[in-house]
């Protein structure tokens, strides 16, 4: 029975229907942006994207020695696809060269962002073959890397897509230019903090109490295990990889008091003797410590904390026959004896492994007396040579900018002011300090952030004049990692850039992520936009140009700055071609 409306005539309703036109086929695949996520709920907005258009190309720019990267994004219909894969065809160039490098895709598997409920394409997961739902979205990131040999020029491959029951594979064409000029070392810190105890948790199979207890007395227990070495190790290798160049380390129980979801031991452990004087066992300090170095990651070595966020040290009583915490009140006499006998202790330990130079006693978002009572102890110990340990600070207000000078390494948080920021960095470059701008929670980098924003960063640290990059964390996993973000206190992603392998892989292997990919591509961008600076000067003011319009649109400006980094290095590579002709003429 129809319902009456005014007067009692019979209602009447208008609904709005979209009619799209068909795609053919039970799967499309087109050129994605690296720059974005394409995500399940941009599925009808892909195909009105690609509905009656020419096939997509997919390309990417890579100098020697270099890493690059597309993404493909594909679209099923009413069927669901099993086994599919995506190959990669021979990349060769008008002459029939073939690329001397790789082309290798990986399937991006979506995770739960705990903090908006919604899926987010980040981990490179796999290789292999993968399974899409009927009327869904995925990507595949596509990693090119580029050898120091490779001949310049632009290749082409073929991209093919199949899975089982599909009529016609789908094919693109991916097309990588080649610069010929190789890709300088990266040459800006890149710190992300490690946290190799919550790395073997969660190969343990335990949960978070089984593995380390309740309290900060059973985390003096807990050792480094070598039989999680191999996750660590490749959590480790894809750091590296980055341009990571600082070690995390803890000398304290908890130095954060547990706002990650693990408790962090220290790796150091103490032992107060009947006499009231301390022993010490680096024991995990060297391993972790040599651990990186093996691996490549031979920077700074930053030491949490003589300013840890419960003011305390836990140490193993041999009066008491257990494990005892002890407050300690930053500046008082008792925190000036405890911390001087540690750093005399810590600094021959250090000298004799040839670590003393590498080694910032660090502190994390300190208050002002606190930071002043640490640098206060600190100073009080030196070596033979009057030298004292460096320092490091991170901190988001201006509250100890009157300590900032005594501050070997100081990170400034990203969102501070920006004329600030550009005063302090140029003041501390002048006396020879080190200044790094530092981002977390779901500022950049978070899970549910535009892919763009980690390329951004570290433009953004250029403009600002700072010398490099700090982020937490790289490495601190919850309980199920690969699906969902599940934290208490923070943005989704925070606590992790980047994720390990399944818990019972038996040879673990750790997976890069879209957002830590795109940090990675920042540091690879400055590295090449310094160099053409120093070896260039001709292009400084175009490239500084670029460098100072960046901002605003990220996609516009950031892509802006790239394309003219590139433009240049095709100038600049043609002429090192000419340099080396005269030079071979001549001689």
């Amino acid at each position: 029975m129809d319902e009456l409306g005014a007067y009692g005539a019979p209602a009447e309703a208008t609904v709005a229907v979209t009619v799209r036109e068909p795609v053919a086929g039970d799967l499309t695949a087109v050129a994605g942006d690296t720059n974005v996520h394409t995500k399940q709920e941009d599925y009808y907005a892909a195909f009105d994207k690609i509905t009656g258009k020419e096939p997509t190309k997919l390309s990417a720019t890579a100098w020697l020695s270099d890493t690059a990267a597309a993404k493909l994004d594909l679209l099923t219909t009413g069927k669901a696809l099993t086994n599919v894969r995506v190959t990669v065809g021979e990349m060769k160039n008008p002459h029939g060269d073939v690329l001397d490098g790789t082309v290798t895709p990986y399937f991006i598997k979506t995770v739960l962002a705990h903090d908006t409920g919604k899926y987010v394409p980040d981990v490179l997961y796999t290789t292999g073959a993968f399974d899409l739902p009927a009327a869904s979205v995925a990507s595949v990131w596509l990693t090119v890397e580029t050898a120091a040999n490779a001949l310049p020029g632009v290749y082409t491959g073929e991209i093919t897509v199949t899975a089982d029951g599909l009529d016609a594979p789908e094919t693109l064409t991916l097309s990588v230019e080649v610069i010929g000029l190789a890709r300088p070392e990266g040459d800006i810190p890149f710190e992300i903090w490690q946290y190799p105890y919550s790395s073997n948790r969660y190969y343990s199979g335990k949960t978070t109490e089984e593995y380390f207890g309740k309290t900060a007395e059973d985390l003096w227990h807990i050792h480094l295990n070598p039989a999680y070495e191999a996750g660590l190790v490749s959590q480790i290798e894809i750091y590296k990889k980055a341009g990571g160049t600082s070690v995390t380390v803890t000398v304290t129980e908890d130095p954060w008091n547990s706002q990650t979801p693990d408790p962090y031991p220290s790796m150091v452990k103490w032992t107060q003797k009947k006499d009231g004087s301390f022993a010490f066992d680096y024991t995990d300090f060297d391993y972790f410590v040599e651990l990186n170095e093996k691996h490549g990651v031979t920077g700074n070595i930053m030491v949490f904390s003589m300013a840890d966020w419960a003011s305390r040290v836990t140490y193993y009583s041999e009066r008491q026959g257990k494990v005892v915490s002890e407050n300690l009140t930053p500046g008082s006499d008792r925190y000036k004896k405890v911390w001087s006998e540690f750093l005399t202790d810590f600094m021959a330990h250090t000298k004799e492994k040839g670590w003393f130079d590498r080694v910032y006693m660090a502190m994390d978002e300190r208050p002002a007396d606190v930071v002043e009572a640490t640098l206060d102890t600190v100073e009080l110990v030196k070596d033979e040579n009057g030298k004292s340990f460096k320092t490091a600070l991170a901190v988001f207000t201006f509250d100890t900018e009157y300590l900032f000078d005594r501050v070997t390494n100081l990170s400034l948080a990203f969102a501070m002011t920006p004329s600030r920021l550009n005063t302090i960095t140029e003041h501390r470059r002048r006396l020879g300090l080190e200044t790094t701008l530092y981002t977390c929670g779901a500022q950049n980098s978070a899970l549910s952030n535009p892919p763009i924003e980690g390329v951004y960063t570290l433009w953004y640290i250029r403009q600002r004049g700072a010398d490099g990059f700090l982020r937490w964390a790289l490495d601190s996993f919850n309980t199920d990692p690969l699906n969902s973000t599940d934290h208490r206190l923070f943005a989704a992603g925070d606590i992790y850039m980047i994720y390990p392998d399944v818990k019972d892989a038996e040879n673990p292997t750790a997976h890069t992520s879209v957002r830590f990919e795109k940090l990675a591509e920042g540091v690879r961008d400055i590295a090449k936009f310094n160099w053409l600076l120093e070896n260039y000067p001709a292009y400084e003011k175009s490239l500084t140009r670029a460098l100072e319009n960046i901002g605003g649109d990220l996609h516009t400006t950031v892509t802006k700055a790239q394309k003219k980094v590139n433009d240049v290095g095709r100038e600049a590579a043609l002429m090192e071609m000419i340099k080396t002709a005269e030079a071979s003429e001549s001689s």
